[in-house]
């Protein structure tokens, strides 16, 4: 990067300041949007009246506003009560407005602490010594703070706009990994086991610690979902009502999106192919064989489900494979690996979205960990810079996942535009695991044979 430790210039330096307050207009907005129309919009209402169902002492399972159920633990509609609303203003409960705006700037805080708290653990890990001296508040500095969320723009936006708990998993991630990096392991797990508290779906990322074998990763993670999925709903609920609650969950959600249950109460929110604009693998492989919306089964065929967990597996174990061969040849150099370690995770949350039943545009958010270790690698490189290729596909991703939100280009949604960008985005991490690792071997060897010589 040219000029990496200087100083913003006047140009960079509004750029930044418009970007800042382009949040105040966007919240105005998403709060706007969410309430004042004849009918709330969003996924917020729905946390919100769960969370008034833990405060009345009803199922929180059972609450819908004849559109959607809460599917989620327990855990978040317990933290939410503060925040609670029945679905309509009442005294006990703070204005739904309010609610909206402060769940708006939690959501905020969440990425800008994520990014920070990921982009510092990267640089203090760093295997070139002038990005670990770096100064602060230089361009580099906030390089690898704006390019990744500008490059993930477009979800982190949608997320904003319906109220989800992205952003929250995002500073989750973030918060883990920078504590891979710092060596605290324990705290890691943790911090990993309140993401599958708060989303489920993350419980496909402890294939991390385990090819990692970190047992004390896996031990704090255990120790954090027994806190979180047990304890905490226990102190709340008594023992048995979280027990009940749990097992229903697995009963209604986990077990049908598995295909080994028989309660469809939600699959038209989440289950059936046709029921969200999902980019799975499943759905977009579904799509494409029934292009036609009008007549396209709710459900995908019996081939097409094992097809796409076989891609699926595929695509685990080359990530798992193309890791494996770039640690082995950073033990053997000795010196720090932090960015490929984050390209790896990164890795896994998008085989994590991939083969998940569902997996909404605004999921692609959680792709930012893997952009900015991609950065990183790219300006430890001898180049200093990502090359042409890396430069095209990191400029496309944001505006690939514009389009599928805008009426009549709904066969790009069906189609997957979002998830061929993310997944070329996969294969970039993947080929830098790889490619890395034999410059490398080169050198060892060169160096071997100059000192038998």
């Amino acid at each position: 990067m040219e000029n990496a430790t200087g100083s913003l210039s006047r140009w960079e330096r509004r750029g930044l300041i418009l970007l800042i307050f382009s949040v105040i207009p966007l919240g105005a907005y998403a709060v706007y949007r969410n309430s004042a129309m004849d009918r709330r919009m969003g996924d917020a209402r729905i946390f919100f009246r769960a969370a008034w169902a833990v405060r009345a002492g009803e199922d929180i399972y059972d609450v819908t506003d004849q559109v959607a159920h809460y599917c989620y633990p327990a855990l978040l509609a317990i933290v939410l009560t503060p925040l609670a609303n029945p679905g309509f203003d009442v005294p006990a409960a703070l204005p739904y407005t309010v609610s909206l705006g402060i769940w708006y700037v939690f959501g905020v805080l969440c990425l800008i602490y994520g990014v920070h708290v990921l982009a510092r653990a990267l640089e203090h890990g760093s295997s070139d010594r002038g990005i670990r001296a770096q100064p602060r508040y230089c361009r580099r500095w906030w390089a690898l703070r704006l390019w990744p969320l500008l490059v993930c723009l477009p979800p982190i936006g949608h997320t904003l706009m319906r109220g989800q708990v992205n952003l929250l998993v995002l500073a989750i991630f973030c918060a883990a990994l920078a504590a891979v990096l710092h060596g605290h392991r324990f705290r890691a797990g943790l911090w990993l086991s309140w993401s599958i508290v708060v989303k489920i779906i993350p419980a496909f990322l402890l294939l991390f610690p385990l090819v990692r074998r970190d047992f004390r990763f896996m031990v704090a993670c255990g120790v954090g979902l027994v806190i979180g999925l047990l304890v905490i709903p226990a102190a709340t609920f008594g023992p048995e009502r979280a027990w009940l609650d749990n097992w229903k969950l697995a009963e209604v959600l986990l077990l049908p999106g598995l295909g080994m249950g028989t309660d469809q109460s939600r699959a038209k929110e989440l289950i059936t192919v046709t029921g969200t604009d999902s980019q799975s693998i499943l759905a977009v492989l579904h799509n494409t064989l029934h292009p036609q919306r009008q007549g396209r089964p709710d459900f995908a065929s019996a081939g097409v489900r094992l097809f796409s967990h076989i891609i699926g597996g595929i695509m685990t174990c080359v990530a798992i494979v193309a890791w494996r061969r770039r640690r082995h040849i950073a033990k053997e150099r000795g010196r720090p690996d932090g960015a490929h370690t984050v390209i790896f995770l990164g890795l896994l949350i998008l085989n994590m979205l991939y083969w998940s039943p569902v997996c909404h545009l605004h999921y692609f958010c959680l792709s930012l960990p893997l952009v900015m270790g991609l950065l990183l690698a790219a300006w430890e490189s001898p180049a200093g810079s990502p090359g042409k290729v890396a430069t095209i596909l990191l400029w496309l991703y944001p505006f690939a996942n514009l389009p599928a939100h805008f009426p009549g280009l709904e066969v790009l949604r069906d189609g997957g535009l979002a998830f061929y960008a993310s997944l070329s985005l996969w294969v970039l991490g993947v080929v830098q695991l790889w490619r890395t690792a034999e410059p490398t071997v080169m050198v060892a060897s060169a160096e071997s044979a100059l000192r038998a010589a």
